[in-house]
């Protein structure tokens, strides 16, 4: 742990405890290194926007699927 915490000390000064998972650490260094805040500010919408956006990705669900079978023969592992 020490020597990971002095490593990106060293290349991006941000001290990895203050994170708690991995994405924040790299949305940190992404904004230090690479983000241009005068070229792409980030939008923040107002309250009809927001309303709009919300209303747009409300219901709906996704899924995801094993594929199994008891059948084993040659042909189901290849």
């Amino acid at each position: 742990m020490h020597k990971a915490q002095e490593i990106y000390w060293k290349l991006y000064q941000i001290d990895i405890e203050s994170k708690i998972t991995l994405s924040s650490l790299a949305l940190s260094i992404f904004r230090l290194k690479y983000y241009d805040v005068s070229n792409f500010p980030i939008h923040i919408p107002n309250k009809n926007e927001d309303t709009f956006i919300r209303r747009a990705y409300y219901g709906g669900h996704t899924d995801t699927y094993k594929p199994y079978s008891e059948f084993k023969d040659k042909h189901a592992s290849s």
